[in-house]
């Protein structure tokens, strides 16, 4: 501790924003390092607001950027606390709300923590997925597929490219060791849905017609200035029809919580305010 003291204060004289009050201590006993108006900042505050956050070589930056955001948040109170009548700087209502809101808050997110069930089965999903088909159309043209991105000038692409029609557990294997071996890239999972419009930014297809040109290719080789790409397209899905279940699991298992969410508390708020009117607790005139 003492050397990190030691460190932010040798940071600050650096800085040329050494201690005001000739270097004096503050209000905690801690050196002053800046002061606005009555308000000071202290080498205390500091530590424990840049605790963790000073290394390398930003570390003077980070020291400068504090003190001047202090300072300028001090200078903007100071500026509403001057010009601002009584009335308008009263914020105990505001303040008291936002306690309560904070508290409410809290006692919702215990009851969460103890009662929530989290368990999304696959049949809770699948049965949400079967009731809100319509939800679940698609905005623009899906597909699975794998593919290889390999630079022209290897001397292999003519093998690479028959042993990727080929198909091959081992040979998709020797292509993907290629491409990673020469600055190439690559996609292999079978089981991902993909956005065809990203797909395009990646690979250089040139279709005026999506629907048309996933209808009629399944295994592609393009090019462009530098690279080869090896394509093949597992299965599509064009917008408008409904997307798959397993693209919106994540999705659907989200909305099903929420809606646990919802339900769970309004049902244990209902308990707790009827409980209050059946106790007497409650007493309206």
């Amino acid at each position: 501790m003492i050397s990190n003291r030691i460190y932010i204060l040798t940071l600050v004289s650096i800085l040329g924003l050494t201690a005001c009050k000739g270097g004096g201590s503050g209000r905690d006993g801690s050196e002053v390092v800046a002061e606005v108006y009555d308000r000071e900042l202290t080498l205390s505050m500091m530590m424990d607001d840049l605790e963790g956050k000073l290394s390398g070589d930003d570390s003077a930056q980070v020291v400068e950027d504090y003190i001047r955001g202090w300072a300028r948040s001090e200078i903007l109170f100071a500026q509403a606390q001057d010009v601002l009548s009584e009335d308008e700087k009263n914020k105990d209502e505001l303040l008291d709300q936002y306690y309560r809101d904070l508290i409410v808050h809290s006692l919702r997110q215990k009851w969460l923590s103890q009662h929530l069930d989290l368990n999304v089965s696959p049949e809770d999903i699948e049965s949400y997925y079967q009731e809100h088909k319509s939800d679940f159309e698609l905005k623009e043209n899906i597909v699975k597929l794998v593919f290889f991105k390999l630079p022209k000038t290897m001397s292999n692409i003519n093998s690479l490219w028959y042993k990727f029609n080929l198909g091959k557990k081992e040979d998709l294997d020797e292509i993907t060791y290629q491409a990673a071996q020469n600055g190439g890239n690559f996609h292999r999972d079978e089981d991902v849905w993909l956005s065809f419009n990203d797909i395009l930014k990646e690979i250089p297809i040139t279709t005026y017609n999506q629907e048309g040109y996933l209808s009629n290719n399944k295994v592609i080789s393009v090019s462009d200035s530098e690279y080869i790409y090896f394509v093949r397209i597992l299965d599509f899905r064009v917008k408008d029809n409904i997307s798959p279940l397993e693209r919106e699991q994540e999705r659907i298992e989200r909305i099903i919580l929420n809606k646990r969410k919802s339900q769970l508390m309004k049902q244990l708020e209902d308990q707790i305010v009827e409980e209050a009117y059946s106790t007497d607790k409650v007493s309206i005139h």
